[in-house]
């Protein structure tokens, strides 16, 4: 006979998450969100993922806002599609500094679901820029790689002019 065991996850432990967003800890928020998207927490008892994203993001974490952002982006964690949401919890996040928000927003400009490519191209450069201080980390070192391709394609798009003048502007940060 097969047993199935399940993970031991303190009953408490959401509940107790759950008090800690309710009561504005934003670490509290997001870490019931990503209990929830990995299946450690019930959706049917605690809500959606998205939710707790948007309470942390509101409570001021930027990996919230990225995470809400990425939600709208994908139709994941219990929110529909949707970009114009996506592109404004993204850029909550990157006014803090939260460079995987800002190669997404980029890579959304990259990709034409919004049409301008020199703001796509600072949001990509920014994002370049900040990876630089954490090039040993994987996701910077992919930011830096940019394997998609998303700088190339927003530099064809431009003129030699507005490519030099976005540079400069990123430049000067």
């Amino acid at each position: 006979m097969t047993r199935h065991i399940e993970p031991v996850i303190p009953r408490k432990l959401p509940s107790f998450i759950v008090g800690g967003a309710a009561n504005g800890d934003s670490s509290a928020a997001l870490k019931l969100g990503l209990m929830i998207d990995e299946g450690a927490a019930s959706s049917a008892t605690f809500g959606a993922a998205g939710i707790w994203f948007t309470r942390a993001c509101d409570l001021g974490d930027e990996v919230g806002c990225h995470n809400v952002g990425v939600g709208f982006e994908y139709g994941k964690s219990g929110l529909e599609r949707n970009y114009e949401s996506a592109r404004t919890y993204y850029e909550r996040a990157p006014m803090r500094g939260y460079v995987q928000s800002q190669y997404n927003l980029g890579s959304m400009y990259a990709n034409e679901y919004f049409h301008d490519d020199a703001l796509g191209l600072t949001w990509l450069l920014r994002a370049r820029l900040g990876a630089q201080k954490c090039a040993s980390q994987p996701i910077c070192d992919w930011i830096l790689r940019d394997p998609p391709g998303h700088i190339a394609r927003l530099k064809s798009r431009l003129t030699p002019e507005q490519v030099a003048e976005v540079e400069s502007r990123v430049g000067s940060l």
